[in-house]
């Protein structure tokens, strides 16, 4: 999958993938947080698109096959 990164008012996310073939592993990183505030009520849908979109990241699979 590709990397993902978001940095949004309402927090950050990074989603990142490292190949390393000369010992043949598989890297994940991700963080993940949220930041303080008072945000007014017609940025919910702003806040909930990040949201999902965190979580469909997260629900991203990978499929690893025998060489």
């Amino acid at each position: 999958p590709d990397n993902v990164t978001l940095d949004t008012p309402y927090g950050e996310y990074k989603l990142e993938y490292h190949y390393d073939e000369a010992s043949d592993i598989l890297m994940v990183y991700r963080t993940f947080a949220l930041r303080y505030g008072l945000f007014d009520a017609i940025e919910f849908a702003d806040f909930t698109n990040f949201l999902t979109t965190v979580h469909q990241s997260d629900r991203n699979s990978i499929m690893l096959q025998k060489r």
